[in-house]
């Protein structure tokens, strides 16, 4: 690398302290993944190269990797060399945009030559970092920076916050171990993407998303990107070659009218059917919404709204197909309040298990839901989403205690003593009221006293003796 990705490109601007009576200066902070991304071997490269070399090299390794961090609802804050520093509002997207980003490179080393690929490293952590003028400041960046220093060539590292933070059913994970890093205070837990074991490095299947997502810009550009200009046409300036006769300003002029005539055609062409779509479900017309969507295209975005009308026609089966196709090629496309809404209400009914396995693939959002539907009043709903957490490894983000003094309430004789004993064993003293009064229950008609009163009873004497 050129230069130390750790250490800002500019300084980190003092802040003024306040003055007596003055309004102090605000600073903004926001929790983002970071990513530090690098070319291996790249000062060896530079001392080969001519700096018009260098700089193509450079301008390859943005046209292929800057769509990809776009499509994943990324921001480029800078180049530091050859280093690329990003920030993703999701651990997840970061995550997929890193395996996208060695995918890609893979596909464009195929056919070159050792001493001509492009490799790379990625290195992820996540934090609360301070924005300033378009610049990131926080240990999150120097985290970043230093396991960057520590991932070997085409993998992709990333910090114990990434990890517990991110939606581990669509990563598979290894654990690398724990590092001492220069400068950072505390030991850190570092985690390596799983590799596939054929095909491309890390599978494709993040690759094919971000692919399906490409931001119209993207789709526009030529496939080898814009051509750089000359230096006599950089010497001249764009303005002047552009308007130098009046042939080429009314070529000028009617191409970017030709253009923008196309792209209005093209968006109306994609916006009327979703938007007519919408509106009949607004209304509740899922008759409507169907025939609208009759002949369509199979894209992720046309296959949720399939499967919302779906339910809303009491079509739950159906509807789960429509949106388990979904997500097959973009779970993003199900991150809607009202499909969310839809998934919960599935959970602890007959197709239990796909609603919460959907959730999950939705990555946060659905896993909100989850943790939601575990304070539901339903049984089965509560611990189908326990179910759900467990089987993406976020059963930490519930309480067991909580759901099982939500059993006591049951009348279920089954659940109410299965409670009884939990909580006993987890010795947990907000239960003894609540036993209390289970041990107290009397069974039909009054005349004896209810199954689950012994266990209840056994249960308090247990936590007595703790």
């Amino acid at each position: 690398m050129a230069a130390s990705p750790d250490v800002p490109s500019t300084p980190e601007p003092d802040l003024p302290a306040s003055e007596p009576g003055q309004r102090p200066v605000p600073v903004r902070t926001e929790n983002l993944a970071v990513v530090f991304t690098d070319i291996v071997g790249y000062t060896a490269r530079t001392g080969r190269q001519s700096r018009e070399e260098n700089a193509r090299m450079l301008a390859e390794h943005d046209r292929l990797l800057l769509p990809l961090v776009r499509a994943f609802g990324g921001r480029k804050v800078k180049s530091i060399g050859d280093a690329l520093l990003l920030t993703f509002r999701s651990p997840t997207d970061s995550v997929l945009c890193g395996m996208a980003l060695q995918d890609r490179l893979a596909q464009h080393n195929a056919s070159l030559a050792e001493s001509e690929r492009l490799v790379i490293r990625v290195a992820i952590s996540l934090g609360e970092v301070r924005l300033d003028r378009g610049d990131i400041f926080g240990e999150p960046v120097n985290v970043a920076a230093r396991v960057e220093h520590e991932t070997p060539a085409g993998e992709i590292w990333l910090t114990d916050a990434v990890q517990l933070s991110m939606n581990r059913a669509e990563v598979p994970l290894l654990e690398v171990g724990t590092r001492e890093l220069k400068g950072i205070s505390q030991p850190v837990r570092i985690w390596s993407v799983q590799r596939a074991e054929t095909g491309l490095p890390f599978g494709g299947q993040a690759l094919a998303r971000a692919e399906a997502s490409r931001t119209l810009l993207d789709r526009v550009l030529p496939a080898g990107g814009l051509k750089p200009l000359s230096p006599r046409e950089m010497a001249r300036g764009l303005p002047a070659l552009v308007w130098s006769t009046p042939r080429r300003r009314r070529l000028v002029f009617g191409a970017t009218l030709v253009v923008l005539l196309v792209l209005g055609l093209v968006g109306l062409a994609a916006l009327r059917p979703s938007a007519r779509v919408e509106r009949a479900l607004a209304r509740g017309d899922a008759e409507r919404a169907l025939q609208l969507l009759e002949g369509k295209d199979r894209s992720a975005q046309t296959l949720a709204l399939r499967g919302q009308a779906l339910a809303l026609a009491r079509r739950p089966s159906e509807a789960l197909d429509a949106w388990e196709e979904a997500a097959k090629l973009d779970p993003g496309a199900l991150d809607r309040s009202e499909l969310l809404a839809a998934l919960e209400e599935e959970l602890g009914g007959p197709r239990s298990q796909a609603a919460a396995d959907l959730l999950a693939r939705i990555g946060a959002p659905g896993v909100r839901r989850l943790v939601s539907a575990t304070r539901s009043d339903s049984y089965r709903r509560r611990w189908a989403a326990v179910d759900g957490l467990r089987r993406v490894h976020q059963e930490d983000s519930v309480d067991l205690r909580d759901l099982y003094l939500a059993d006591l309430k049951m009348k279920d004789c089954g659940v109410v003593t299965r409670a009884a004993g939990k909580l006993a064993d987890l010795g947990d003293t907000r239960a003894v009221e609540p036993l209390r009064e289970v041990s107290q229950r009397k069974g039909l008609l009054g005349l004896t006293e209810a199954c689950e009163a012994p266990a209840a009873r056994a249960a308090l004497k247990k936590l007595e003796k703790r």
